[in-house]
């Protein structure tokens, strides 16, 4: 695929984030997410520069920031622009539990024609890999790792193989 096509789907991304504001713009407020859009808009922006070959070098070492626990069996916490502009979080570091916000459920209905149960899916963004550069030890990359299960009771005719 080439420089131009990979350019496009990026754009039709951000088009259709366009459209999910507009079409949400009512409830905005009653959702949590005023500030939000904008946010999101300015990553893009930040997406789109680094993908036209000018990376904000500064912005990008920003995306997670480790803050070291103090004290015995302290965890670490994490802020920077991830955090705050796309999960939301603002003014505050978080645990890699508090990442499981990233989660949405929905129930559903299976069905093979005859017989019908309720379920659950579960999925979303589980948390995230850091990858740090052996060799430098300095450059580092954040990877998410998604999930998702399909929650189903014990006895489920559908957990039955033919």
């Amino acid at each position: 695929m080439g420089y131009q096509n990979l350019k496009d789907k990026y754009l039709m991304l951000l088009f259709r984030f366009s459209q999910l504001e507009s079409l949400l713009e009512p409830i905005h407020d009653d959702i949590g997410l005023t500030v939000w859009w904008s946010d999101v808009r300015a990553v893009f922006g930040k997406l789109l520069n680094t993908f036209d070959g000018n990376p904000d070098k500064g912005w990008w070492k920003g995306i997670l920031d480790e803050k070291r626990g103090v004290g015995y069996g302290a965890k670490p916490t994490y802020d920077g622009w991830f955090v705050s502009d796309i999960l939301g979080i603002k003014g505050k570091s978080i645990s890699t539990r508090e990442f499981i916000r990233g989660f949405t459920m929905a129930p559903l209905t299976i069905t093979n024609g005859v017989n019908k149960e309720e379920a659950m899916f579960l999925g979303g963004i589980a948390g995230f890999k850091v990858h740090v550069n052996p060799e430098n030890n300095q450059e580092t990359s954040v990877e998410p790792v998604h999930g998702w299960t399909l929650m189903m009771k014990q006895d489920s005719l559908f957990r039955k193989h033919p």
